[in-house]
This record gives structure tokens, C-alpha cells and sequence, in this order.
């Protein structure tokens, strides 16, 4: 689908659109008021180009009318971890069952609709929305956020010298706000909350995820046991433990997700697809002396020791996509408190070489083309 055929799809729905861009040919998004504010499309070549989020045309003729999970799509949204266990806002209060049957996605961080404050029309280079948003977890806990989203277009992450001429660049900041409106503070005790940012992009048979890794971290390298219980086959997953880096395969043909803990996690994360021509860099902090809230499905020992990075590959049954994550630390706010998560998205479009060079220099790992091979 198009850019500008993603927009008349939720113009023909009567959902509002904004479209963030400096000129008329070049990269542009386009962000969805009523979808929670997420970034529904983005593109190289302008309206008329291939918008490479995935959008799910049934799930916004239906919105919020599936009550476990309306699968709208996006290149990017924001989420409220954790997913799973005791503290999850996934599962129904008092649940001791963690499966599909009882997960279900909120509307009120999936498809509410965001208040605008600029720009003022329908097109701009920034925008800010927000929100508020009423939820409870799995032990009961009931959270009140304020939830604001800054979006505005960035130059290239490259310096100068280091640009190929023969790469196109389109790049975004996302700072994602929460603000405890509750009179209460968040408390460890009954689950803390945090920022998750989510991108679900066009899978194919030659894309690829590429996580680099902290080679001195504690603990196992990559969590490849989220629907695999045994982990995962190599021809999914390929760890280069000296070279610091892993290979996650990107094709939609399998349900599986890699996580990677604070302690191995780094603060880029990639994926490449040959088919296209594209590479797409994510850029985010970690903070290595900070918890993490745990999205296991299960009934969680360590509830604070979850993931910053996620990955996630599709088999069809949801949707024709493949995930970007991550996530802030767990927010422990005091009434009135807030905490701020940026994000840098990079995408870039040309020959073999260029983006394989690009790949490396961005991620910091020298990567071995022959892992990027079907």
C-alpha cells in the first residue's frame, strides 16, 4: 500500500491524519490522531511511494470492536509494559492464566483517540498529542497516565564525511511523556508501568534484524524462548558471540520473539531488507543500573528484570509484519511526576554495499554479509 493510499484508507473511515514532511518528493509520515497517535505510514518517495509500516485494513474498518486485540499497524506506537505476568496490562485482574485466550490489548493505549496541539493543520515538520489513559493490571492496581507524543524530523546520524551519495535518508525523534495524574505514587509492591515503543514493518525472505550486544554482560546473551519453549533453530536465529552481534531472520513466517536484558541490550538496533533496498536504525538510551519490567507470560519470579529490546516475527495469523521494540526502565513516579523516553528512527534506501557499510557504521559491529543470506 502506498502512503497516500494509507491515508484515504482512514480518511475513509473518519479517522483524522497528519503528515509530517520538509518538501514535496521527499521522506514524509503520516500520524494517526484517533489510532493512539502512532505513526501509521512512512515513506521515501512521498505520498506516492510504498509506505513499508504495516497496516491492517480489516482491524481499522473494525476499530474497537475486537475486544482482545484490534491489529491497526503502524511503523510506530507506544505501548504501556509490562505485557505479562502479575503486574501485565495484557490480562484481566485476579488471572492465574497467561495464553492467548486471555490476552487482550486495551483500547485505551491501542486506539484512543489524541487530542492535538500542533501543527494547528494538516501538515507540518512537528507534532505534539496527548492524552490521558485509565488502566489496571493483573494484580489490580489501577494507573491513571497523562501519555503525550512528540514527533518531529531529524537529519542523518552520519557525519559528513562518512555519507554515501548514494543513499537517500528519511529520519524522526518520537519522545514519548508519562505523567502520574493518580494521587497515588507507582509503587514496586503492586507494578510499576513503562514506556514501550513498538514499529511493525513489511516482512520478505530476505530481511533481517540485527541486534548488537554488550559481549561483557551478565547473564545469557538473547530470551529466544517467548513462544518457543526450546528456543530457537539457528536458521531463526543466528548469534555471533565473538562479534558481538545477532541475526534475527524477518520473513513472517513464524510466530517466535528475542529479547535482550539491560545488561546485554545495546542503545541501536537495526534491520535490513535486501528486497527493498532499506535499512532502518533505531536509536534509544539504556540504563544498565536501572529495572526493567518483565512481559513474560507467566507467573513471574523476577518482575523487574524484563527486556529493553524486543523483536518480534509474525506467522500470518495476526498480521504480515515484523516488530522493532523497546522500552524505557520501570517508572516508579510520585503523583504530578513525569519521565520522558526519546527515540531515533533512521531509515535509508540504496545499493548493496552502501547499506551494508551504512549497517555497520551505525551498529558498531563489523557485520559478516554472509549472515544476511537466506
Amino acid at each position: 500500500m502506498t502512503f497516500e493510499g494509507t491515508r484515504r484508507l482512514l480518511a475513509s473511515h473518519g479517522l483524522r491524519t497528519l503528515v509530517l514532511r520538509r518538501k514535496p518528493d521527499e521522506g514524509c509520515l503520516l500520524i494517526a490522531p484517533d489510532l493512539s497517535g502512532r505513526i501509521i505510514a512512512v515513506s521515501l518517495d512521498g505520498p506516492g511511494g510504498e509506505n513499508f509500516g504495516f497496516v491492517k485494513e480489516e482491524a481499522i474498518a473494525n476499530k474497537g470492536r475486537n475486544p482482545q486485540f484490534n491489529a491497526y499497524g503502524g511503523a510506530l506506537r507506544w505501548w504501556i509494559g509490562p505485557e505479562g505476568g502479575q503486574y501485565g496490562l495484557a490480562f484481566p485482574p485476579g488471572t492465574n492464566r497467561f495464553d492467548l485466550d486471555s490476552w487482550r490489548i486495551p483500547e485505551e493505549y491501542n486506539g484512543k483517540s489524541f487530542n492535538v496541539l500542533y501543527p494547528k493543520d494538516t501538515e507540518g515538520s512537528a507534532a505534539l498529542l496527548g492524552a490521558e489513559c485509565r488502566l489496571e493490571n493483573a494484580s489490580g492496581t489501577r494507573f491513571h497516565i497523562g501519555v503525550s507524543c512528540r514527533i518531529g524530523l531529524i537529519g542523518s546520524p552520519l557525519p559528513p564525511k562518512k555519507k554515501s551519495a548514494s543513499l537517500r535518508h528519511f529520519g524522526y525523534r518520537c519522545e514519548m511523556c508519562f505523567e502520574n495524574l493518580s494521587s497515588a505514587p507507582m509503587r514496586r509492591e503492586t507494578g510499576l508501568v513503562s514506556i514501550w515503543m513498538l514499529g511493525m514493518y513489511m516482512p520478505s525472505a530476505h530481511a533481517f534484524v540485527i541486534a548488537p550486544f554488550e559481549k561483557g554482560g551478565a547473564k545469557k546473551i538473547v530470551t529466544d524462548t517467548y513462544f518457543s519453549p526450546s528456543g530457537l533453530s539457528r536458521h531463526r536465529l543466528m548469534i555471533r558471540e565473538n562479534d558481538g552481534y545477532l541475526v534475527f531472520r524477518a520473513d513472517g513466517k513464524e510466530r517466535s520473539k528475542i529479547g535482550l536484558s539491560r545488561s546485554r541490550a545495546s542503545a541501536t538496533l537495526g534491520s535490513i531488507d535486501f528486497t527493498r533496498n532499506l535499512l532502518t536504525v533505531w536509536r534509544f538510551p539504556v540504563r544498565r543500573r536501572m529495572a526493567y519490567v518483565n512481559s513474560l507470560w507467566e507467573l513471574q519470579k523476577h518482575p523487574y528484570s524484563g527486556d529493553v529490546v524486543n523483536s518480534y516475527n509474525d506467522d500470518g495469523k495476526i498480521g504480515d509484519f515484523y516488530e522493532l521494540e523497546c522500552s524505557s526502565p520501570a517508572l516508579a513516579l510520585l503523583p504530578g511526576e513525569r519521565a520522558r523516553f526519546p527515540l531515533d528512527i533512521h531509515h535509508f534506501d540504496g545499493p548493496h554495499e552502501a547499506l551494508l557499510k551504512t549497517t555497520s557504521r551505525l551498529l558498531g559491529r563489523k557485520l559478516r554479509e554472509t549472515d544476511l543470506r537466506t
